[in-house]
């Protein structure tokens, strides 16, 4: 878990890093197996919002279009978990063969459409695309709902049973 990067839905601005609820369980392994968690952002104007996470002990490059130096986070107050929800239907979609580092993208006219709806959605919305049906692929907005710093996460989710008597 420690050697390998993965692309993220997450948002990486002014030392602070914006993660889903996925990578949370990474995220923590990382802070305390790994010495922390790089954050290598794009480098690639096309594709500027693109973010790839890893453990502190990984300086491999996770992509060309990654920059050549990663951010380091270690401290988990600099953290935020954020919970989305979906925007509005999801839209069909055309994908294409990319680079190698990136398999699936949208064809130009797909991602006109998709950024139309960002756009409606408002501020820090994004899109995910379900390539996993080979016959219907379609584009997923999301918006962010609900930021929960890291340390605080679970402590909103942990409930107390209630206890009878009899």
């Amino acid at each position: 878990m420690g050697g390998s990067c993965a692309t993220s839905r997450a948002m990486y601005k002014n030392g602070i890093l914006k993660i889903t609820s996925g990578r949370v369980i990474s995220v923590i392994l990382w802070l305390k197996n790994f010495g922390g968690v790089h954050v290598w952002t794009s480098a690639d104007l096309d594709y500027p919002d693109r973010v790839w996470l890893c453990s502190a002990c990984n300086m491999s490059q996770p992509s060309p279009h990654a920059v050549s130096e990663p951010a380091l986070v270690t401290d988990p107050a600099k953290i935020i978990v954020v919970d989305n929800e979906e925007a509005c239907d999801p839209i069909r979609v055309i994908v294409q063969r990319g680079p190698r580092h990136n398999p699936h993208t949208l064809t130009p006219e797909s991602l006109t459409a998709v950024n139309k709806l960002i756009e409606i959605a408002g501020d820090d919305a994004f899109y995910e695309v379900d390539v996993n049906s080979d016959s219907e692929r379609v584009a997923r907005i999301f918006r962010p709902i609900k930021e929960t710093p890291l340390l605080e996460y679970g402590k909103s989710t942990t409930t107390t049973s209630p206890t009878t008597t009899s």
